[in-house]
């Protein structure tokens, strides 16, 4: 067999381990506690991606006051935007 059919055998496998052990989880994990760990996921994820894209955005910019006062204002703009949405969202029919 070659390496690429052991890579993609590899693969399916790694992913279908992690399907059911996700499953096996969420089935184990009170129902309340899925939003804040759903949260923690996204966090995780997005911190990981972003301080692996940190060094690069720092070399192309040329300056790290630059980049990190840059990222903050994206941090700062989206934040602001969310807290617009949800000040304006509602379930009832008379909003």
């Amino acid at each position: 067999m070659s390496v690429l059919a052991w890579i993609v055998l590899a693969s399916f496998v790694g992913g279908a381990i992690s399907v059911c052990a996700a499953a096996l989880f969420g089935m184990a994990v009170n129902l309340q506690r899925i939003p804040m760990l759903i949260s923690y996921s996204v966090g995780a994820l997005l911190g990981a991606a972003l301080l692996g894209v940190l060094p690069q955005a720092i070399e192309e910019v040329g300056s790290v006051e630059l980049a990190t006062s840059l990222l903050l204002a994206g941090i700062l703009g989206f934040f602001l935007l969310e807290k617009l949405v949800l000040w304006r969202h509602c379930h009832e029919a008379s909003c």
